[in-house]
């Protein structure tokens, strides 16, 4: 509950700072700085929990026993928020080995080949 509060009051503060700095447009940078800090905050509160395995028998109580993170409460990237732009994100943040690959033909009793 207090973090909530602490969030708000740092929202306030950048509305503030906001119609100091830019009076004209005080209305409209308002309103898209509080639905976007409004809408990273109700994400943030809305996905931080602990995951939850479904059923019952032998495999469960494996993951349970073999993985911490199962017992760990999950808090989204506060700058990623959402699923869809998670996806997206992760794409281009993916790192890509440099593997060296070479082509090797063997050839084949009938005159063919084929490439490993």
């Amino acid at each position: 509950s207090s973090g909530i509060n602490a969030e708000y009051g740092a929202v306030t503060a950048l509305l503030g700072v906001s119609a100091y700095l830019f009076p004209g447009q005080v209305v409209r940078l308002r309103s898209v700085l509080l639905y976007t800090l409004g809408h990273i905050l109700f994400n943030f509160v809305k996905t931080s929990k602990q995951p939850e395995l479904l059923g019952n028998g032998r495999l469960r109580q494996v993951l349970e026993e073999c993985s911490s993170v199962l017992t760990k409460t999950y808090y989204p990237t506060p700058w990623c928020v959402g699923p869809h732009l998670q996806s997206i994100v992760r794409v281009f943040m993916q790192a890509i080995p440099r593997i060296r690959l070479e082509r090797e033909y063997v050839p084949t009793p009938d005159g063919g080949q084929f490439a490993i």
